[in-house]
C-alpha cells in the first residue's frame, strides 16, 4: 500500500495497514463467511464466478459504491 501511495495510485491520507486489512477482508470474507452469509444473502462461490467477484471487489475498493 505504501508503494501505491508513493506512486500516487492510492490516496495518501489512508492508513496503509488498515487499507491492506480492508482489502484483505473484502477478498476473503465471501469464502470464510460462506457457510452463514451464503445462506442469508443467497450466494455461492462457483469457480466460474471467482474472477467476477475479484473484479467487483477491486472496483468497489478503488472506486467506492457512492455516486
Amino acid at each position: 500500500m505504501k508503494g501505491a501511495q508513493k506512486l500516487g495510485t492510492l490516496r495518501s491520507d489512508l492508513n496503509p495497514e488498515l487499507t491492506a486489512l480492508s482489502l484483505l477482508s473484502m477478498a476473503v470474507f465471501p469464502f470464510i463467511g460462506r457457510p452463514v452469509a451464503g445462506q442469508v444473502l443467497d450466494y455461492s462461490i462457483e469457480p466460474g464466478r471467482i474472477d467476477t467477484l475479484a473484479d467487483h471487489t477491486l472496483q468497489l475498493f478503488y472506486h467506492g459504491a457512492g455516486t
